[in-house]
């Protein structure tokens, strides 16, 4: 028997408006870092409210420490604005975001277990409203 290849390119694709933020403006291009730190947001938040006590971790330094080798491939990425319908406050509100993905080359492994394990809860603001929903693929080449 031999071993399956080691998985190089990751693919990551979103289902949804992706809403994500640095310093207050709206992200329409996110980088590999950008979704490794919403990711490690999402569980280290999750973990804090229904876990054990959070491991002292620094998410930015996990977030460039897992994103620092990889190469950007590909990104293909579009604005995303509309309005959706409040029936509780009868009114409409906008929803802004990114849609698209990106291709990434390298050591892509320990990315793609962060990923894999915030994919149940999406990414960034708005996952209650179904925002945030992605997919994530590996392959050898």
């Amino acid at each position: 028997l031999q071993a399956p290849p080691t998985p190089r390119v990751l693919r990551f694709a979103t289902h949804t408006p992706l809403v994500l933020r640095r310093d207050g403006a709206l992200l329409e291009r996110p980088r590999p870092y950008d979704l490794a730190l919403a990711a490690a947001r999402r569980l280290a938040a999750l973990q804090a409210a229904y876990g054990e006590p959070p491991a002292e971790v620094h998410l930015v330094e996990l977030a460039e420490r897992l994103t620092r080798d990889l190469e950007l491939v590909d990104g293909q990425w579009s604005p995303f604005r509309e309005k959706r319908y409040s029936a509780r406050q009868r009114r409409r509100h906008p929803v802004h975001g990114s849609l698209g993905g990106a291709l990434l080359r390298g050591e892509v492994a320990p990315l793609a277990a962060l990923l894999h394990a915030a994919r149940p809860f999406g990414l960034g603001k708005g996952t209650a409203l179904g925002l945030g929903a992605f997919d994530v693929s590996l392959s050898a080449d």
